[in-house]
């Protein structure tokens, strides 16, 4: 389960020249120390939300490992709110738009390896009602 951010969207750090720059420099660490810096939290504190000691926290902050792996920047970056673009991760998927469940889809986040060009409605609609099917056999929660 998903939380809200702990940095609204509209918080002045998302305007500040040190995240551009540390963005533009390829720096997800002092992003991510940026940001976390803005939300007035300390590396106790977000070491403690995240999972893991304040040490660890500093060395991701000082761009040291284990920053360079793409899942502790996703969550990072989930848990404080971050655009994944900030700290070098491709966009996050879409939802389908059909998919009323919420489950990502390949082919609405123009991933599919089947399709190089833009779907026409009849593909669409195939790909509805693939999700449709695959709803009914989800278990319920």
């Amino acid at each position: 389960m998903e939380h809200a951010p702990l940095v609204a969207s509209t918080h002045p750090v998302w305007a500040s020249a040190e995240v551009a720059a540390a963005a533009r420099a390829d720096q997800p660490g002092a992003v991510i120390r940026h940001v976390r810096q803005a939300a007035g939290l300390t590396l106790d504190q977000l070491g403690s939300l995240y999972g893991c000691s304040a040490s660890t926290l500093s060395r991701i902050e000082r761009g040291q490992p284990p920053v360079d792996q793409i899942g502790v920047r996703r969550r990072l970056a989930r848990l404080l709110g971050i655009p994944d673009e900030l700290v070098g991760l491709a966009p996050r998927p879409t939802r389908c738009a059909c998919s009323a469940a919420g489950s990502t889809s390949r082919y609405a986040a123009g991933r599919s390896t089947r399709r190089r060009s833009e779907p026409d409605e009849t593909t669409h609609s195939a790909h509805r009602s693939w999700c449709q099917r695959s709803r009914s056999r989800r278990p319920h929660q």
